[in-house]
């Protein structure tokens, strides 16, 4: 048996040439993706608000039918915030200190929210989950390159998200 089998004569580690041409060629990729990574990560932020607020209106439908109670969904856009609640008998909030009657949200950071909901920036879900008027929430990346649309049926209330091109 030898003692000393971890200093072979054939034991090789990498070259200072070797580790040097492996990170300068990854140097390289990174800065070929870099500018692309800025365009993924709007597209990100407008996806996932146009999500987030499709997700709470389709909330707020399935409440309104659960509990046969009216539904408001109500757009502050110069707050950047939205609301959704239940609303008692005298079209007020039901109980803005119950969390499963009274939402309200931030709008995403690094987006911009256009609301064309009928009249007004609101839309209320009846406890049939139908709506009177249609609507439509435009949400679009700072840059303005990526947008996707909410959009609300009137009727039956359905909400989908469609990219715009």
């Amino acid at each position: 048996m030898r003692p000393f089998l971890l200093f072979r004569k054939n034991h090789r580690g990498f070259t200072l040439v070797e580790v040097l041409a492996v990170v300068s060629i990854l140097a390289i990729v990174v800065a070929a993706f870099a500018p692309n990574l800025r365009a993924v990560y709007e597209n990100y932020q407008a996806k996932t608000g146009a999500r987030q607020i499709a997700s709470d209106l389709r909330y707020a439908q399935q409440m309104a039918i659960l509990n046969n109670k009216e539904w408001k969904a109500e757009f502050d856009l110069n707050r950047s915030t939205y609301r959704l609640y239940e609303l008692d008998a005298s079209k007020q909030p039901a109980d803005p200190a119950n969390p499963q009657k009274y939402i309200e949200r931030e709008l995403e950071k690094g987006i911009i929210v256009e609301v064309a909901l009928g009249t007004r920036n609101d839309l209320v879900y009846n406890p049939d989950g139908s709506v009177e008027a249609n609507g439509r929430i435009t949400v679009k990346s700072l840059g303005g390159d990526y947008r996707y649309k909410v959009v609300i049926t009137p009727g039956t209330g359905r909400v989908r998200v469609e990219r715009v091109q």
